[in-house]
């Protein structure tokens, strides 16, 4: 008898088990309709509420959560739902249909959900984007010890052999790279079974991969554009467990983007000091000023792309990776406050020569600035002499 698949989910953090998952989605058109003529016109008014049916299941441990469900009808706040295809969402329930064994310790939950559109605004501490993706990273270890167990199983007799061989190959990844023993990588305990096993395998190579392009750091987006392409060909050494190595290699690409959008808005604070600072001292002494150049909005994208890239191939395999579903929203929110500060790069011609300083100043910038513009155009041979075609921030 073949083993039913569920389908994880959750509501307001509630697990849920669904049998079946459907999505409605209407447009709302206006007719126009005349006597004694063929046809009509219509008018696309746009789309109606989105609805959500899932049909969800509870039985053994997870049998007393129905009771929560039930009273979380009662709420009128919005709901956080973790759809098992699209992610997070906010939801209200409309109608919720149980039926319910408690001799046998058996319920079945229909839910039917209104998507609310609301657009919701969500501030968070860029100090805290590493500690919220660090948080999810532990708990997507979990996950993926999960799949693993549950791909054993499917490959039935010959699983654990399976596993076995394709874990024994992680140790010939990147044999010249040391894991150091202070990392985050290092320090989540995985267990001693053999998916655990598996997961902290798969976790230490993918951390030699990214340790590997450390000298493309300074260039984020060309560290992660590296470091994604080889990730993403790792997954063809794996012939059973593909998708649970694109699984440990999306959670790794998540905890890098996280430390990059961090450690851009560190630089920005210590950029916008110096730029605001007096170019020299009270003994007429030129004080020296960060030219570190902040991510643009188009790295930040780039970054951010990657990622939700490496995560969307890793839930096409796995549906249940929660907990990167949640690092995709985390990382989403953080990218999109970090581009309303994020500095624009703008051309303008320079027809006669000025000093780098003064063309700051003509275009709003302090003249303390005159480091990094100089450092976003390498072309230029003497800033005393600008001319031509030039980058500035605008």
């Amino acid at each position: 008898m073949a083993t039913k698949i569920y389908q994880n989910a959750s509501l307001n953090g509630i697990p849920l088990q669904c049998q079946s998952t459907e999505d409605g989605f209407e447009k709302a058109i206006s007719k126009q309709e005349f006597p004694y003529v063929n046809g009509g016109n219509t008018d696309d008014l746009g789309q109606k509420i989105p609805t959500i049916t899932l049909r969800c299941s509870f039985f053994n441990a997870n049998y007393p959560n129905h009771l929560k469900l039930i009273e979380l009808g009662k709420v009128f706040d919005l709901l956080e739902l973790i759809h098992p295809i699209y992610g997070l969402k906010k939801v209200r329930i409309e109608r919720l249909v149980a039926r319910h064994d408690d001799e046998a310790q058996e319920a079945i939950i229909d839910i039917s959900l209104l998507e609310d559109g609301t657009p919701q605004v969500q501030v968070k501490p860029f100090q805290d984007i590493n500690d919220q993706v660090e948080k999810e990273y532990v708990n997507a270890v979990a996950e993926h010890k999960q799949s693993v167990l549950e791909k054993i199983a499917a490959l039935g007799k010959k699983g654990e052999a399976y596993c076995q061989a394709e874990l024994g190959k992680f140790g010939a990844l990147m044999t010249d790279v040391a894991n150091p023993a202070n990392t985050l990588t290092s320090l989540v305990d995985y267990g001693t079974d053999l998916p655990g096993q598996f997961v902290q395998a798969a976790s230490l190579a993918v951390e030699r991969y990214a340790i590997a392009y450390n000298t493309l750091r300074n260039s984020p987006a060309a560290f992660m554009t590296s470091l994604s392409s080889s990730l993403g060909e790792l997954k063809a050494q794996f012939e059973h467990f593909g998708p649970q190595v694109d699984a440990v290699s999306a959670s790794r690409l998540s905890v890098e983007t996280a430390g990059i959008y961090s450690a851009d808005q560190q630089l920005r604070a210590r950029n916008k000091t110096a730029d605001t600072a007096g170019g020299f001292d009270v003994e007429g002494n030129r004080v020296s000023v960060s030219t570190d150049d902040s991510l643009n909005s188009a790295e930040i994208e780039t970054v951010l792309a990657l990622t939700d890239t490496a995560i969307q191939t890793a839930l096409e395999g796995d549906r249940g990776n929660t907990a990167l579903k949640r690092m995709a929203a985390d990382l989403y929110l953080a990218a999109a406050q970090l581009k309303k500060s994020a500095e624009n790069v703008i051309t303008v011609r320079i027809d006669s020569p000025m000093p780098l300083h003064l063309i700051c100043l003509r275009y709003g910038l302090p003249y303390t600035a005159a480091p990094r513009v100089l450092a976003l155009n390498p072309q230029i041979m003497d800033p005393n002499r600008v001319s031509g075609e030039i980058f500035i921030y605008g």
